[in-house]
């Protein structure tokens, strides 16, 4: 496991101090500002991604604002790869206390001409990915008695059929239901599940439609707010339900959307 550990200038107490957090899909877009605040908030924070030298590029970064972050390389639709993670995590931090699975990956096709490995490819990233995390950390919990937090990242496209996104979609709905059962089945062990599901947010999947003049007239005709959101946004709704101001929250799926589903 990569790492840069750099300490904060002395501060009053945080939100997440003495937590450890695992951030998936964390080296660019909405992951990387979910790392960056909750580190921020406090916590140790151990961010992954497939690809090592963007990782260690969010990494860097993320440590020259003197947060204490961690880089690990992982498939989240590998369970043997997510397995060492969580157990790397226990071994060098003590623990795991927040995992906010954020993994993420599309592309754009009608149903029709979606091939079977980009099918396959969506689902292990969105779904697959989520279960095997959220599988192999409350494991870890209920052997050894520890608790935690689960968040989720959804999407509004669970709700809301967009063309060319049949199995993005799909993916997300089964993480909306994933959520709500894990949320069950949990709560008797006071360990919240919760997902947080962002509209159309100002990230590297979308930057080629934020240079389109089409497809920002449709954002802004669809948005009551106006204009598309930015990571931070999102982090912030994160941030929260990793707080334990939220611990009476679960099976909740937040819309950061900028009033796009209530239109």
């Amino acid at each position: 496991m990569s790492h840069t550990d750099s300490q904060p200038a002395a501060q009053g107490p945080r939100p997440l101090d003495g937590r450890v957090a695992i951030v998936t899909g964390g080296s660019s877009g909405i992951g990387l500002a979910i790392a960056g605040r909750l580190a921020a908030d406090g916590a140790t924070v151990v961010v992954t991604a497939r690809r090592p030298q963007p990782l260690e590029e969010a990494v860097a970064g993320l440590a020259l604002a003197g947060h204490s972050v961690y880089g690990h390389p992982c498939d989240v639709g590998s369970s043997v790869g997510v397995d060492a993670l969580v157990a790397d995590t226990v071994a060098e931090h003590g623990g795991v206390d927040i995992l906010v699975n954020n993994a993420g990956h599309r592309s754009r096709a009608p149903f029709w001409e979606i091939s079977d490995q980009e099918w396959d490819g969506v689902i292990a990233t969105n779904l697959r990915g989520p279960f095997l995390c959220s599988r192999s950390v409350v494991q870890h919990w209920m052997s050894t008695g520890g608790k935690g937090r689960i968040i989720n990242i959804g999407s509004i496209g669970a709700e809301r059929a967009t063309p060319t996104q049949a199995h993005y979609a799909a993916a997300k709905g089964g993480v909306r239901m994933l959520t709500q059962t894990m949320a069950v089945e949990l709560a008797p062990y006071g360990i919240p599940v919760n997902c947080v599901d962002p509209g159309a947010i100002a990230t590297p999947m979308i930057s080629d439609r934020l240079q389109n003049e089409a497809d920002l007239a449709f954002y802004a005709a669809k948005i009551p707010w106006g204009a598309v959101g930015d990571p931070a946004n999102v982090a912030a709704a994160v941030a929260f339900l990793a707080s334990s101001e939220a611990q009476y929250i679960t099976g909740a799926h937040l819309a950061v959307d900028g009033g796009w589903l209530a239109a």
